[in-house]
């Protein structure tokens, strides 16, 4: 009974879906702009800006900032990442992203391994893009990116047995490069990027492809 019920349902879904399959073909190959939300693996705030220290990767590492204690576990959100692309020519886009992380930190004494400091570091980072598409297939593409922009570092340190508190900011230049990277998909689509800078080492996500209705033009010169 389930057999025969498939079998026209499906056939149904392909009639109903043939048309919007139609048009996400010919998007790729028209002017068209993206939004896209990425996931991305950071080394560590502190790492990225250069401090004293072991970053808190290792239980018991010293901590620079303070000798007679050692660094706990780090704990962190992934690099979250927003990003807007418009696509200028078949080959090439430009776009803007606005990334965000956060990681937390305690540290202990030697002697008893009594917290005495806790610590917060928070990442923003608007870095514009220059992406450069070097093989397309179907619905497969392989491509490169660089981007520069600005970020800003704020870190928040409690002293845990005075209670003291210390807030700091610092602004720097934000970098993104991409060696490789893929998207699958044509309209809604996934992608995985292994780069470095402000997005994360290595990152994923979904994005989605829109028409240019201002555009003056029906599809981009070869």
């Amino acid at each position: 009974m389930m057999k025969r019920l498939c079998k026209p349902l499906v056939l149904l879904a392909a009639l109903l879906l043939a048309p919007h399959l139609k048009a996400q073909q010919s998007l790729i190959n028209t002017p068209h702009q993206e939004l896209r939300l990425s996931l991305g693996a950071l080394i560590s705030v502190n790492d990225f800006f250069g401090y004293d220290g072991c970053g808190g990767f290792y239980m018991y590492c010293p901590n620079g900032l303070h000798p007679e204690s050692y660094n706990g576990n780090l704990y962190g959100t992934p690099v979250i990442s927003l990003s807007y692309h418009y696509q200028v020519k078949r080959w090439f886009s430009l776009g803007v992203a606005a990334s965000f992380h956060t990681e937390y930190q305690r540290s202990y004494k030697f002697i008893d391994d009594t917290p005495i400091w806790k610590e917060r570091s928070t990442f923003f980072a608007i870095t514009p893009i220059a992406r450069f598409d070097w093989f397309r297939w179907d619905f497969i593409k392989l491509y490169s990116s660089i981007g520069m922009g600005f970020g800003v570092n704020i870190d928040r340190d409690k002293n845990l047995t005075s209670d003291a508190s210390y807030k700091r900011r610092e602004l720097g230049i934000s970098f993104d490069i991409v060696p490789f990277a893929i998207t699958m998909g044509r309209k809604v689509y996934g992608f995985a990027e292994l780069g470095a800078g402000s997005m994360g080492f290595l990152r994923a996500g979904v994005g989605y492809r829109f028409p240019d209705k201002k555009s003056k033009i029906n599809a981009y010169e070869k």
